[in-house]
């Protein structure tokens, strides 16, 4: 996945806007957004394989929404409880603790690929001008 994040590592409240991809299920993803610890998200059905091919994924983040886009399409919007920290942008690639399976899944060590990867072809980052947009 990759997510931007801002926390008490940084002095700031826990905000966050995040795409996941899970494992145990690659025709879904996960959008997620935290204010202040607070965690809002939502599922969306990606209509494809996403392990099977590169995508493009965006997210764009305004102060009064988050929008997500998949290949350019808008395929999600939060106009609720926008995070307004500064934050940073990471992106991961990781094995979930079996204390949250019920989310992420399990590794099934029978079909346990070494060297799995996730292979990112550009990442852009453009920053918000409030003047320019008016939003």
């Amino acid at each position: 996945g990759f997510f931007l994040y801002s926390g008490p590592a940084y002095g700031t409240q826990h905000d966050e806007i995040d795409w996941e991809f899970f494992g145990q299920d690659t025709y879904t993803a996960q959008v997620a957004w935290f204010k202040n610890g607070q965690i809002q998200e939502h599922k969306i059905n990606l209509g494809f394989d996403a392990a099977e091919d590169h995508h493009d994924y965006a997210i764009e983040w305004y102060p009064n929404k988050i929008r997500w886009f998949v290949e350019k399409k808008l395929v999600f919007e939060a106009i609720e409880d926008i995070p307004q920290s500064p934050q940073r942008l990471f992106l991961n690639l990781w094995a979930a603790d079996p204390s949250i399976s019920n989310w992420a899944g399990l590794a099934n060590p029978k079909k346990l690929v070494l060297g799995t990867e996730a292979l990112v072809s550009h990442v852009q980052f453009i920053p918000f001008n409030l003047e320019a947009d008016g939003t």
